[in-house]
């Protein structure tokens, strides 16, 4: 087998795990659900806002605060967004284990070449 057929072997047992398809899963419940879109837009602005404010040294008023914490509750309440969040994670952390299991593979080889 060459390496670029191991690669699609790879990738198509990736696309078939199940980490994969609750990915697959959460992102079509996200990517129908513009309530979840816009708090997540929402908080996107105000991540970007609050950087500018710190970039610029200057502090956080408290409307801004308070804001801030509501729009994180409104996260945190949403459980589209949570879903999609954890499969998210749950995904990486698989990639992160093959990525893990190949380095492991070719550091076994480099030691015996």
């Amino acid at each position: 087998m060459d390496l670029d057929q191991a690669a699609r072997t790879l990738g198509q047992t990736l696309a078939a795990s199940p980490e994969f398809r609750e990915l697959t899963t959460r992102e079509k419940a996200y990517a129908g659900d513009a309530a979840a879109q816009k708090l997540v837009k929402d908080a996107q602005e105000a991540g970007a806002r609050l950087q500018a404010l710190q970039s610029a040294g200057k502090k956080i008023d408290a409307s801004e605060a308070r804001k801030l914490v509501e729009m994180q509750a409104n996260l945190d309440a949403c459980t589209v967004v949570q879903k999609l969040v954890a499969a998210q994670k749950a995904y990486d952390a698989l990639v992160q284990k093959v990525n893990g299991m190949v380095q492991k593979s070719v550091e076994e080889h480099r030691k015996t070449t």
